[in-house]
């Protein structure tokens, strides 16, 4: 079974970090350097996103919502897979309008990742929301 040392599993957290960061703090030229070219975002109501340019679509809807974001990223599972990882996250988000009118929403993040030159990058990532059906 493949390990992973504690560099590696810091760089994980610090990805899972800052691509929230890059969403609640308009950091929207940022986010598509955290994914590879070859990368899937199965972001659920916002869409489905593909490669360097889906992600780059998907920050611009993000850009474009009249909202303020804040998430929360808690109860990380990592589990190395060869020259992968896999993740496994609660995430709690609150949006709005504006500050004090912030609703929350709850779910996973489930991963997969791969260290390229040094540095984790996501190829996978599936958000799964916790939201009403029907």
């Amino acid at each position: 079974m493949a390990t992973l040392d504690a560099a590696d599993r810091l760089d994980i957290l610090e990805l899972l970090g800052f691509y929230c960061r890059c969403i609640d703090t308009g950091l929207w030229d940022e986010l598509p350097k955290l994914f590879t070219a070859d990368c899937r975002i199965d972001g659920g109501p916002i869409g489905s996103y593909e490669g360097t340019a889906g992600v780059e679509q998907m920050a611009a809807l993000l850009k474009s919502l009249p909202h303020v974001m804040r998430h929360y990223v808690t109860n990380v599972a990592i589990r190395a897979e060869g020259n992968t990882a896999r993740t496994h996250a609660y995430v709690l988000a609150f949006t709005g309008p504006g500050p004090g009118q912030l609703t929350p929403t709850t779910g996973f993040y489930e991963d997969e990742l791969v260290k390229r030159d040094g540095r984790w990058l996501f190829r996978r990532r599936n958000i799964l929301l916790d939201l009403p059906r029907g």
